[in-house]
């Protein structure tokens, strides 16, 4: 898989499992193939970001979103939805030199 010619485009994608984010180069092919499939790259790194994996022969790893990820994933976003009413109108002050959190408030609007 050394000899892929590598596409410019780029996507992020963190590794639940060791948690940490990491910069995928694409192959020209993944983009023809994604373009022929009409996948986009947001959905892309939904996939990678939400979805399972296992390892395949050659080294590889496969990312697919079975239903268990799609059902865990919108229970998620619903409990965000909810986190995110109750967060209207609060704010919170960073000092940019030392990314110190300052204070927090209700803005009142």
């Amino acid at each position: 898989m050394g000899n892929l010619e590598r596409d410019s485009n780029l996507i992020f994608s963190e590794d639940k499992e060791e948690g940490k984010k990491r910069l995928l180069t694409r192959t020209i092919h993944s983009s023809r193939r994604c373009k022929q499939r009409g996948i986009k790259e947001a959905e892309l790194e939904l996939i990678l970001l939400y979805g399972s994996k296992i390892r395949k022969p050659g080294g590889v790893w496969e990312y697919f979103v079975a239903k268990k990820d799609k059902d865990r994933s919108i229970e998620y976003l619903k409990h965000l939805i909810q986190r995110m009413d109750k967060l209207a109108g609060k704010a919170v002050i960073v000092d940019q030199y030392s990314s110190t959190i300052i204070t927090a408030y209700h803005r009142g609007d």
